[in-house]
């Protein structure tokens, strides 16, 4: 968990990743640099130390609420209450940052009471996941029968979104009354998880310190398994939920290299594809014959991966509209001001 302290730049877009939405197509793999500007401080390594405690959360202690109140509290996910349980310890989890940070600019060495207070962020931390984790088994994403909306593929040009395919869904969908997922109350709720529209990449950077590295050894997977743990206290079986259970599926997180807030949204995409009725609408903001509907990655995203899959099993008639036939619907990314979490680790007090 990195403790930089760059301040945000608004006006920064972000897909959420390979498998919730297709890369730009144009793009080459690049890597970024810190700016000379800020010093990056990064908290000691503690998850070979702690990894035993990852791996056991989920034990009794491990929400600060009795376990037969936190499960009601979590099974209420369609009034956000599921997400405001993990953004109890979140806040929890920046308070003790915080305190890391003043200890650290102590004049005396605070070696041992930085290094518990830095376990301390981690629990926390991870707590919040795993809370997240639960509210998207039990979060409401339920549609109205003919109204699902579901969106894949954005247009680029100079590396750039010029036609958005979430906005345009959401657009069309409003002129119907029909709902995307993240017009769901579960979906509204964690896509604004951290105070604003589209909190992917804020998701992205708090849980980066739970994810697998190159070092890491095979199956070491933490942000998976608090995930799936939180999961595992409400006694959901997000198998039958997700519609795996007809693949013959073991896991309904198959690997463990995604980010965390890729798993998240998979689940509540694959329980919203689930419970779609009726006819639905897919939405495409490139070309039918675009050369990229047909490359890796593309079929790799949460659309052709899980959402079309469990529609097509479930007998739903899917209805596709690409750029083309789009003309005066397509939209671009929104214009609003949007947080650079990049570097901050998910801290609020690197941009606040």
């Amino acid at each position: 968990m990195k403790l930089s302290a760059p301040m945000g730049t608004p006006g920064s877009y972000f897909d959420r990743s390979i498998n919730r939405e297709s890369r730009n197509p144009e793009a080459k793999s690049s890597t970024s640099t810190p700016s000379d500007n800020h010093s990056t401080t990064v908290l000691p390594d503690i998850r070979p130390s702690y990894r035993e405690k990852i791996n056991d959360f989920g034990s009794g202690d491990s929400l600060r609420l009795p376990l037969n109140l936190t499960r009601l509290e979590l099974m209420k996910g369609n009034d956000g209450a599921g997400a405001a349980v993990a953004k109890v310890h979140g806040q929890a989890a920046d308070k003790k940052q915080g305190d890391f940070r003043l200890l650290r600019e102590q004049p005396a060495p605070q070696g041992t009471a930085m290094l518990k207070s830095a376990a301390e962020i981690i629990m926390e931390r991870n707590k919040e996941l795993s809370a997240l984790g639960a509210f998207t088994a039990t979060a409401d994403v339920s549609t109205p029968p003919d109204k699902s909306h579901f969106w894949s593929g954005n247009t680029f040009s100079n590396g750039k979104v010029i036609h958005s395919a979430v906005m345009t869904a959401q657009s069309i969908a409003r002129k119907t009354d029909g709902i995307t997922l993240e017009m769901t109350e579960g979906g509204h709720h964690l896509d604004n998880y951290s105070g604003e529209s589209d909190s992917s990449l804020y998701l992205k950077e708090r849980f980066k310190y739970a994810s697998p590295t190159d070092a890491s050894p095979p199956g070491y997977a933490p942000h998976k398994a608090l995930i799936e743990k939180g999961v595992s206290r409400l006694g959901v079986d997000m198998l039958k939920q997700t519609g795996m259970d007809k693949t013959g599926a073991t896991s309904y997180i198959p690997t463990g290299k995604a980010p965390a807030v890729n798993m998240l949204w998979d689940n509540l995409s694959m329980r919203y594809a689930n419970q779609v009725s009726g006819e639905t609408v897919a939405v495409h903001a490139i070309s039918k014959n675009d050369p990229f509907n047909q490359d890796a990655t593309y079929l790799a995203n949460t659309w052709n991966a899980k959402e079309r899959p469990i529609l097509e099993r479930n007998g739903i008639n899917i209805k596709e509209l690409y750029s083309e036939n789009l003309k005066g619907e397509l939209v671009g990314p929104s214009n609003g001001a949007r947080t650079d979490w990049e570097g901050t680790g998910g801290y609020h007090g690197n941009v606040s």
